[in-house]
């Protein structure tokens, strides 16, 4: 967790996870093993984002993110490859 990262009430934060400078995360977020959540992204209430997960810088988290994408935007969409 970074400088200027908030966490809010019951998140679970798995292995290796990086928090960015800046990042926000409501209440109730469950983010995967590895996973890492950009500079300045936020995670709205209730979000589960999935192992390996990349969540780019200033993303916005408005549902669930399955193992392994990488979201950019916001809202938050999966990069196409």
């Amino acid at each position: 967790m970074n400088t200027a990262a908030t966490l809010d009430h019951d998140n679970c934060l798995g292995v290796g996870v990086h928090i960015s400078p800046g990042v926000h995360l409501a209440g109730n977020v469950g983010i995967g093993d590895r996973s890492w959540v950009g500079i300045g992204a936020s995670v709205i209430q209730g979000c589960d984002i999935g192992h390996d997960v990349i969540v780019g810088a200033g993303a916005v988290v408005t549902k669930d993110i399955i193992d392994g994408l990488t979201v950019v935007g916001v809202p938050a969409q999966e990069l196409k490859k």
